[in-house]
């Protein structure tokens, strides 16, 4: 596991062990002094990857000085034993070791922004930071042809499963105990589905906000090297970026960077990128789409003995790159405003139970501006009699369109086996979702499995290049905030974000703060490559999970808008994966 995690760049390494524990590390300068912590005389021991947002609180709970946030982490399991995730804020996955109890205890943060697998062997366990380093523990496991299934399909419906059998991923907001050859799962963390903030004014949400989110770049940017910010030009990344250039930095320096799409391209948003680093008063560093071959992707799938990265998301690879290259060991990006900030029209039922008769008029009046007065009343009708119909009727109204919706993504490739046990699963998924509409979005946010997937594979490629990605607007803080405000803070009139818009009045440039565009990444290759790819190379155990002539049909016919441009390139990752991992049966 050692030798396959030092693949990787690093500036040392370490191997632990005690009774019948062993602990594999390897860290950079920027990360931590050394690990792994110890404590109890060397018979408690941990590892940390990430980083705590908040570690002065958590050092003034346990009476200490404030050390490093790992050693911080050691010590709080030394004093509330599992129930130390509890106080525990930031990004983050880590490992105790207890050899006195004879038992291990590892958790992930709140929404799962740094990875953390395990395989269940012979009388014990194997975690690790990524699946290659697992699967170097011990002998190569199967293919999960039903989690490929779903990759295919483009519905993810066991999230804690990946593409080989056995291996497994510890779940976001979770803690995994192995003592006595048993291991066991728990969920400590659900976000709150309260609306606290429902008759606070505009002016106290608007304050409060910018407070909240400038906590939370300062946590986010701390390093004792200089921090990046992916400056996209887009409303979160840019707000993230100008808070910090006006002190929300705890970064001795700070550097911006922006991808550059092809002109007049959908992801063309260097203009809007341009505008921000000026009115910040600062510098620029522009970067082309990384936009490899095919090939290139089966030879990662190969290395990484894993699913390969998304064309969308190995875009900004060259990027990476040149910050590490400027000995830049962090960046921030803005990930978690689409998930957090989006409102609806529940505020319509929020505004009449709270009795706010003059804010739902007013609430009306600015979406009949936009939408016209039928659409506009149709809707708050719409709403109001969903909020008083019986519970069970909502429920079932909900899954006839949850049902339809299924139906309606259906990729035409998949074998019915699998097309059926993927879309019952799915459905399950909702069921357990709450009746009323404002808490079922935040838990479906919450539980993203396309985010946590997303996720894990970004964190991958930022170590492959020596760097640590930090969202922080996916911090339990500004999570928290987020939940508890009414609908009508995040969508007023046409306005979705009103709050963030607002907010950032005067730090933004208006063309970027009152922007209705968003720069959209399609797939970038071709169904067509895709098609002449399955051609190239063939691969027999494809057909236990797709009809391959129903795929090369539909992908000949297709382009890169069409609706099932997505699925095809998941369709290439099982391809490229089997074909990489599994070549005997090709």
């Amino acid at each position: 596991m050692s030798r396959t995690l030092q693949r990787n760049p690093h500036d040392a390494s370490a191997v632990w062990c005690k009774k019948d524990f062993g602990l594999a590390v390897c860290w950079s300068k920027a990360e931590c002094d050394k690990q792994p912590w110890l404590r109890r005389g060397g018979h408690l021991a941990g590892l940390f990857d990430g980083y705590l947002a908040d570690p002065s609180t958590l050092a003034s709970k346990l009476a200490m000085p404030i050390v490093s946030d790992g050693d911080l982490v050691l010590r709080a399991y030394e004093r509330w034993g599992g129930d130390c995730v509890e106080h525990l804020d930031g990004e983050f996955a880590f490992i105790v070791i207890d050899a006195g109890e004879g038992l291990l205890f590892a958790a992930r943060d709140i929404q799962g922004q740094r990875p953390l697998y395990y395989r269940k062997t012979k009388g014990g366990i194997v975690l690790a930071s990524d699946v290659a380093t697992l699967i170097g523990a011990g002998e190569t496991p199967s293919p999960n042809r039903f989690f490929l299934a779903q990759i295919a399909a483009a519905q993810i419906v066991t999230p804690d499963e990946t593409a080989w059998h056995g291996i497994l991923r510890v779940p976001p907001a979770s803690s995994i105990v192995f003592r006595n050859e048993r291991i066991a799962v728990r969920r400590y963390y659900q976000p709150p589905l309260e609306v606290a903030r429902l008759k606070r004014s505009d002016a106290d949400l608007f304050e409060e906000y910018r407070t909240t989110l400038a906590g939370a770049v300062q946590s986010a940017t701390r390093s004792e090297y200089a921090v990046a910010f992916e400056v996209s030009g887009g409303l979160d990344s840019s707000s993230l970026f100008a808070l910090a250039t006006r002190g929300a930095s705890a970064a001795p320096a700070i550097r911006a960077h922006s991808l550059r799409g092809v002109p007049g391209s959908r992801a063309d948003e260097i203009a809007f990128a341009r505008l921000v680093a000026d009115r910040c008063g600062h510098s620029l560093a522009e970067h082309p789409l990384f936009h490899p071959p095919l090939d290139w992707f089966g030879r990662q799938a190969k290395a990484e003995q894993d699913l390969p990265q998304y064309p969308n998301g190995a875009m900004s690879m060259e990027m990476e790159a040149a910050i590490v290259e400027e000995s830049c060991h962090v960046a921030v990006n803005g990930n978690g405003g689409d998930q957090w900030l989006d409102g609806s029209r529940a505020y319509v039922v929020q505004n009449l139970r709270a009795l706010q008769f003059g804010r739902l008029i007013e609430n009306l009046r600015n979406s009949s501006a936009h939408d016209g007065r039928y659409d506009a009343l149709g809707a708050a009708i719409r709403q109001t009699v969903l909020a008083v119909l019986p519970d069970a009727l909502r429920d079932r109204l909900r899954m006839m369109t949850a049902r339809r919706r299924i139906d309606a993504v259906a990729v035409p490739w998949l074998s019915s086996e699998f097309a059926e046990r993927i879309a019952e699963l799915w459905l399950d998924r909702q069921r357990l979702l709450p009746t009323e509409p404002v808490a079922r979005a935040k838990l479906a946010t919450f539980h993203s499995t396309w985010s946590q997937f997303a996720s894990d594979m970004m964190s991958r490629q930022h170590k492959a290049c020596g760097l640590e990605g930090r969202s922080p607007m996916l911090g339990r803080r500004f999570i928290e905030f987020c939940c508890s405000l009414p609908e009508d803070a995040k969508l007023r009139g046409a306005t979705n974000r009103y709050i963030h818009r607002e907010a950032m009045r005067g730090l933004l440039p208006e063309q970027v703060r009152l922007r209705r565009t968003k720069a959209t990444f399609p797939v970038l290759i071709h169904p067509q490559e895709v098609a002449a790819y399955f051609n190239r190379h063939k691969i027999g155990v494809l057909d236990a999970i797709v009809d391959v002539d129903a795929a090369l049909r539909v992908l000949e016919d297709e382009n890169e808008r069409s609706r099932n441009a997505f699925a095809s390139w998941g369709l290439f990752m099982v391809r490229a994966f089997l074909l990489e991992n599994e070549p005997e049966s090709g």
